[in-house]
């Protein structure tokens, strides 16, 4: 019976571990998407002032 419980108890620590993970990566892809986003936000607006800037001449 103590065996089954310590066995119990190390499943339930890796289980608590692998959510912590997941957690984190899940964390890392979204503030990657975030960046990504910027990024692509900045490139159009850019473009679009080059735009601007071209017709203005």
């Amino acid at each position: 019976s103590a065996l089954l419980h310590t066995e119990v108890l190390k499943e339930r620590d890796l289980q608590i571990e692998m959510k912590k993970r997941i957690e984190q990566m899940r964390q890392t892809d979204d503030e990657q998407e975030r960046q990504r986003y910027q990024v692509a936000q900045n490139d159009y607006l850019r473009a679009e002032q080059e735009k601007a800037e071209k017709k203005a001449r």
